[in-house]
């Protein structure tokens, strides 16, 4: 039977690598702020009270090596590392838990006081691509399926772009037959990405997407993705198309005339991590681009185009609607189009290029609001028309008498003792001036 080293090991083996490196940096650096300030024992070993002190403390007055101030983010994501940490070792929650209120608000103050000095405001998201620096790519032949070093870039871009995959570590454990070749009942084929383990979806809740990601053929066009697909399945060595094998395969040192062109190992994360920034630099495309840009460019495009944000989610991955807000920004067109507005404005020169919408005949003469004698002509009308109201009003009114039974039931007296057997006049000794202001007297 496993015991309790075993099925932890278990457990750790199938964490987020990511969140496992960052957890453990931050926590390096917290234990030698431990250390420098004479506090000894491990983090889990330090009283609740204490320990909120420590980490009060620790939040005003970390820095890095050069004293320099963290980015408001990253002093953020050491909490979270904490709180992962002490959460895992001791059931301790520092996020929520009241004990710790007074560091929460020392970190809300801390960020206040990174962002009055100018820090928080520096871009790191990364920039989608535009349809212009594609086409510039493929001009440059770097996504092209002439070569082996640009096939490889394009298959996955193709699967990026299509399938929402995440920038590393979804293609790296992606498999050959996590992506089938299908066509529909006319005959038009496409490529289904069956999803593995994910970001989002862990496998922990038994939680999958909508319907599996597809990416149809574009018939007539040379760029087809199913055509390039079928070039890179022409490329592989005959013993690694099952099912199992590692999807992207690393370049074979001599091009031999069988036309293969790839190896049987698997294509090294760094090189797949280092797709986006070696293109860009060697197409002169500017701006932050990362592999993420490519992701970004597929929900940015169909957000610009209108797709609804649930549909959206269906073939991102993501589960919170709000995820998606964050791409909704305008893009690079939308933004020159509102300043070439605002320059036409603030230089006097605002022109319209639509022709004014002619008015209808019937509303042809409709004058001014401006015009003085049309406005007092308007005011007596209404004023005669409040006057007829109120005058039928009150004469339709009837004696109220002290009491009122209907049917078996009797109404309690509501009338007041100066008005009883008196008609009711709702608007009796009102004085109307200018625009019907009533004012009621006693």
């Amino acid at each position: 039977m496993a015991d309790d080293t075993d099925t932890a090991a278990f457990v750790q083996s199938l964490k987020n690598d990511n969140t496992v490196r960052k957890t453990a940096s931050d926590m390096r650096l917290f234990n030698k702020w431990l250390r420098c300030n004479n506090e000894m024992r491990l983090a889990e070993e330090i009283p609740v009270t204490e320990l909120d002190k420590c980490l009060a403390r620790f939040f005003m007055t970390v820095k890095k090596d050069d004293e320099s101030n963290y980015e408001p983010q990253s002093v953020r994501s050491m909490q979270s590392s904490i709180s992962r940490y002490l959460t895992e070792k001791c059931a301790i929650n520092i996020m929520v838990d009241k004990e710790f209120h007074h560091s929460r608000d020392v970190m809300s103050a801390k960020l206040k006081q990174l962002k009055s000095m100018g820090m928080g405001a520096k871009k790191r998201k990364a920039d989608p691509f535009t349809a212009e620096e594609v086409n510039l790519l493929y001009e440059k032949e770097l996504l092209v399926a002439g070569n082996p070093q640009s096939l490889v870039r394009t298959v996955w871009m193709n699967n990026t772009l299509h399938f929402g995959l995440r920038s590393r570590e979804e293609h790296t454990t992606l498999r050959w037959g996590d992506i089938q070749m299908k066509a529909t009942t006319d005959g038009q084929q496409y490529l289904e990405h069956t999803e593995r383990i994910t970001k989002t979806r862990n496998g922990a809740n038994l939680d999958t997407r909508a319907f599996q990601a597809k990416m149809f053929a574009d018939t007539g066009n040379p760029r087809c993705p199913i055509q390039t697909y079928k070039q890179f399945l022409r490329r592989r060595p005959e013993d690694m198309v099952a099912d199992d094998c590692p999807f992207y395969l690393g370049f074979s040192r001599q091009i031999k005339d069988d036309g293969v062109w790839f190896s049987r190992q698997a294509l090294g994360k760094n090189t797949l991590s280092s797709f986006v920034k070696k293109m860009c630099e060697d197409g002169g495309i500017q701006g932050r681009k990362t592999n993420h840009s490519v992701r970004k460019t597929t929900i940015t495009a169909l957000v610009h185009e209108d797709i609804p944000d649930t549909r959206l989610m269906q073939l991102s991955g993501h589960k919170n609607v709000q995820s998606i807000n964050s791409y909704s920004s305008a893009s690079i067109e939308q933004q020159k189009e509102m300043s070439n507005i605002l320059s036409k404005i603030g230089t006097g020169k605002i022109t319209s290029d639509k022709n004014p919408r002619p008015l209808d005949d019937n509303n042809n003469d409709i004058p001014s609001d401006d015009d003085a004698e049309l406005l007092s002509a308007s005011q007596e009308a209404e004023l005669s028309f409040v006057l007829k109201d109120i005058s039928n009003f009150e004469s339709n009114s009837k004696p109220v008498s002290a009491t009122t039974t209907t049917g078996i039931n009797e109404m309690p007296e509501i009338v007041h003792e100066n008005h009883k057997g008196k008609a009711m006049h709702m608007f009796a000794g009102a004085t109307i001036t200018g625009n019907v202001t009533i004012n009621f007297s006693n």
